[in-house]
């Protein structure tokens, strides 16, 4: 049993010396800000000017164990961010199935609709939508995409009434169409069952439903 042990012996000792080593790409942006929320140590490296600064910017941040948060002059409160999840960030607001490739000022809105902030993402943002290809590729989003708009001025109640058919339907006691008219004001809609979707079907339905009931309208768009 003795020989065992001394065969197995655990070192206590660590064969790479560099184990708990940090290297300076893995510190966060807002390491200093933690680290002055939580034991009040300002970096001994910053200048006069830097600490006078860095003494001003703190007062915007508070901690939430685990994270970092940063209170804006409007009231809005921002989650900081690590630079390891800012690029998946800027894809998901910007490049992702459910976004349009925006620019980047549509993105940063959208990053701060999702409660994120870090301090280089004005920069971020301009730099990721350049160097999106689809963006390079297709351009930006101009007038020439915009669809023909109709506006609709609705003055009152049943002035302008929506007509349309609804079919295939089987036939049932003959009749294969429903004929359906909507008021735009009042959502009120008016339907019935018909054996054609002929004119004069229509104007008998107008004729014995809409005049009868509601008067005649300014406008019937169809």
């Amino acid at each position: 049993m003795r020989e065992f042990d001394e065969k197995n012996e655990i070192g206590d000792t660590f064969p790479d010396e560099h184990v708990l080593a940090a290297s300076d790409d893995l510190i966060p942006w807002c390491a200093n800000f933690a680290n002055y929320l939580a034991s009040d140590v300002v970096p001994s490296d910053f200048s006069f000017r830097q600490r006078k600064k860095f003494m001003n910017d703190v007062k915007k941040f508070f901690s939430d164990e685990p994270y970092l948060y940063r209170s804006c002059a409007d009231g809005l409160i921002f989650r900081c961010m690590p630079e390891v999840e800012m690029l998946s960030i800027l894809e998901a607001c910007h490049s992702s199935h459910v976004d349009g490739h925006h620019s980047d000022i549509r993105t940063i809105y959208k990053i701060f609709q999702c409660g994120y902030y870090w301090q280089t993402i004005h920069q971020d943002a301009n730099e990721s939508s350049k160097a999106c290809n689809r963006c390079q590729r297709d351009g930006g989003i101009s007038r020439r995409q915009e669809l023909p708009l109709n506006p609709i001025l609705v003055i009152d109640e049943f002035d302008v009434w929506s007509i349309d058919f609804m079919f295939p339907f089987g036939s049932s006691h003959g009749m294969k169409y429903i004929l359906l008219d909507v008021d735009y004001v009042s959502k009120l809609v008016e339907a019935i069952a018909l054996a054609n979707n002929e004119g004069r079907s229509v104007t008998a339905f107008f004729k014995k439903i809409i005049l009868s009931r509601f008067g005649t309208p300014r406008a019937i768009i169809r």
